[in-house]
């Protein structure tokens, strides 16, 4: 799998996160990067579409483009309404990678969302090293590019205090 797709091997090692969470110094750079992309703040939000410079297989199926949304989750279509996602059981009847799958508002400042894609040597050395360190088996992985999507300091729909609001990737 790791050959055929380096890009949902990626997304896949993310959501893995070795049992433990990274430090934010840890994390890919966001937020001031070249090519970030901020979602616009609110509920229930989503990107236009991001097209991928080679398509990502998943589930046997090839996509040529991704959609981030508000709530945690990066699909390979339009998101439906969010009650057939956030509210329903997991799987989602529709492609969807869920890292942090919940029901997320960023409105009033309350987080940020950034996403982009990147093909820098930094980054590509990253995502090999942690490619490589969660799959000991894959020695040869080398990336061509990275989908990365931060959710910075985000939290639940109608939270009211913010003192310690997670961030993920």
């Amino acid at each position: 799998m790791l050959g055929r797709s380096p890009l949902l091997s990626l997304f896949l090692l993310r959501l893995l996160g070795w049992g433990a969470a990274l430090p934010r110094s840890q994390l890919f750079l966001f937020g001031g990067s070249p090519g970030d992309q901020e979602l616009p703040e609110g509920d229930d939000e989503t990107s236009v579409p991001a097209p991928l410079p080679s398509p990502l297989l998943f589930y046997e199926t090839h996509f040529s483009q991704l959609y981030v949304g508000t709530n945690g989750i990066i699909s390979t279509q339009d998101f439906p309404r969010e009650t057939q996602y956030v509210d329903d059981d997991f799987p989602t009847d529709f492609p969807a990678i869920a890292p942090f799958l919940s029901d997320i508002d960023t409105s009033h400042g309350r987080g940020k969302i950034y996403y982009r894609l990147d093909d820098s040597r930094e980054v590509l050395e990253q995502a090999a090293h942690f490619i490589q360190a969660g799959f000991p088996t894959a020695t040869t992985f080398v990336p061509h590019h990275a989908f990365i999507v931060t959710w910075k300091d985000v939290g639940a729909y109608e939270e009211v205090t913010r003192s310690s609001a997670p961030s993920k990737q």
